[in-house]
């Protein structure tokens, strides 16, 4: 969820080292998803994690504004996602 560089989140895929995609997406949308926790755990290349609050939860559809979105928008709105060190992430997840 969270590539470090444009060359890990490009579409298709032109790396043989770590690739991500455009995953990072889907996280913007858990972000402003009602009935959810979400964070994202600074591991790996970035470890989404969800808390179903309730029953009835509707992923909130952010494609019309995502879908031709690149790298630039993704490091420009950064800091607007939830992401953790692993000793909060630990708290967070037996909170």
């Amino acid at each position: 969820m969270l590539p470090r560089n444009w060359i890990e989140s490009h579409i298709p895929i032109i790396t043989s080292g770590p690739w991500c995609g455009d995953v990072w997406k889907i996280a913007f949308e858990l972000c402003e998803t009602k009935g959810i926790k979400f964070k994202i755990l600074k591991i790996d290349h970035g470890v989404g994690v969800i808390k179903v609050l309730g029953r009835k939860v509707i992923l909130k559809d952010l494609n019309h504004l995502l879908a031709h979105k690149q790298f630039n928008y993704y490091y420009s709105n950064l800091g607007k996602l939830p992401i953790i060190e692993w000793e909060a992430a630990q708290d967070w997840l037996i909170n």
